[in-house]
């Protein structure tokens, strides 16, 4: 936990450095991304009762960060990519047998997975 809080004020530090020569994002919307990033994993994480883990729930504002650097939308790119990868992930997994619908599966490479489909958009 320690390692994320410390990725994300490096983050924005670094972030805000390269938006005072880059016109690319600002440091306000980088920081509406973390936000959105964090309330949308937050309600998820209460809606089920900690199946979503607090590590996700800290992993997300990193990763708004840097996805709402280059716009807004790309962070709802990214958690509907997440989601949708992690699905299609779980999915798999019932329907070939290795997996029930109650396995936990952890949903932070989806998370980082779903950023960068974000990044590419």
């Amino acid at each position: 936990r320690r390692t994320v809080v410390m990725g994300t004020l490096w983050g924005i530090v670094g972030l805000a450095c390269v938006s005072l020569w880059d016109n690319t994002g600002s440091v306000a919307q980088m920081l509406w991304g973390a936000a959105v990033m964090w309330l949308v994993l937050k309600i998820l994480e209460i809606i089920s009762r900690g199946d979503l883990g607090a590590g996700d729930v800290s992993l997300g504002p990193l990763l708004g960060l840097f996805t709402g650097w280059l716009a807004l939308e790309r962070v709802f790119i990214a958690v509907v990519a997440a989601f949708f990868i992690g699905g299609l992930f779980a999915i798999a997994l019932v329907t070939l047998g290795r997996a029930s619908r109650r396995t936990f599966i952890a949903f932070g490479p989806f998370l980082v997975l779903g950023a960068f489909v974000g990044v590419l958009r």
